[in-house]
């Protein structure tokens, strides 16, 4: 057990009608898988919100391009992405994303989304955070909650602490800090209009 049973049962709560399955892939090495399959097991036991276990020699983990492990990400929105654990300050919105990504009631403005789904070119954003940044949140938030409305769009939150080698290749020394398509980066805590800014900069290059 991870979460102690005064917070599951807020949890519970939290989740209350929602419906929806995540997929957690791992291998052998996997340092953090327990703590990680403990959490996903305590929100199990308290709502609608299932896990499945797969190794990353399954054939979904090559299909969704997955290289690294562990990764947490929901069955009907596979471009929506958590590597290492979502805890912290990024528990909350982390259930929060999966309310969003089951209900589909998204917390950005009409236009903007028309404006996001209308995207047609493949983009890869990825945020990296560390449980005690309180400012790393927002922007995951809002990568994900674009990838839900357009599947063109891959947006995966990176625990910079578990994956040092992530954090090493993208110059990670302050977060959260957001790089879209391998290029374009920016720090701090953005606003919605600001990524789609930075993804549009990342298409014009």
């Amino acid at each position: 057990m991870v979460l102690q049973e005064a917070d599951k049962r807020k949890v519970g709560e939290f989740l209350k009608g929602v419906e929806l399955k995540l997929l957690l892939f791992k291998d052998e090495n996997c340092q953090f898988c327990d703590v990680i399959e403990a959490l996903l097991d305590d929100l199990q036991q308290v709502s609608n919100v299932t896990f499945e276990v797969k190794a990353m020699d399954d054939p979904l983990a090559k299909a969704y391009g997955l290289v690294k492990a562990p990764v947490i990400l929901p069955e009907k929105h596979p471009n929506l992405r958590y590597f290492g654990i979502p805890s912290g300050h990024e528990f909350m919105p982390f259930l929060a994303t999966l309310k969003a990504a089951a209900t589909g009631k998204l917390d950005l403005p009409a236009d903007f989304q028309a404006r996001v789904k209308n995207f047609n070119r493949p983009t890869d954003i990825k945020v990296f955070i560390t449980p005690t940044c309180p400012y790393c949140s927002d922007p995951v938030v809002v990568a994900h909650q674009m990838a839900m409305l357009n599947p063109k769009i891959t947006s995966t939150m990176v625990e910079s602490m578990e994956f040092p080698e992530l954090a090493q290749q993208f110059q990670v020394s302050a977060v959260p800090r957001i790089v879209v398509n391998d290029s374009v980066v920016a720090e701090g805590s953005i606003s919605p209009e600001m990524m789609l800014d930075l993804i549009r900069q990342a298409h014009d290059e």
